[in-house]
């Protein structure tokens, strides 16, 4: 039986003081989590947007993880403030 595959989008994270070492991070626990339920990680890159219709081939599910500031205009939305609380 093959697995479900999970894309977990990544982020951008500068790995040095000037910024010119960028690497696409995922944190391990989503795709330990992923593997915890039975599920196939694929970690998505942020990067070309030629490549974008091969990762939805290969992808059962996606996870957006969230952090590079998407703009809400791209979905139709305005930009607000929402606070967080966590106890």
């Amino acid at each position: 039986m093959a697995r479900t595959v999970v894309g977990v989008a990544a982020n951008l994270c500068p790995v040095d003081a000037e910024g010119k070492n960028i690497h696409s991070s995922v944190s391990c626990k989503f795709a330990e989590s992923i593997r915890q339920v039975g599920g196939l990680p694929l970690v998505i890159p942020v990067g070309d947007e030629s490549v974008v219709h091969d990762y939805v081939e290969m992808i059962d599910k996606l996870i957006l993880t969230g952090g590079q500031n998407v703009h809400p205009q791209f979905y139709g939305e305005e930009k607000r403030l929402i606070a967080m609380i966590i106890i």
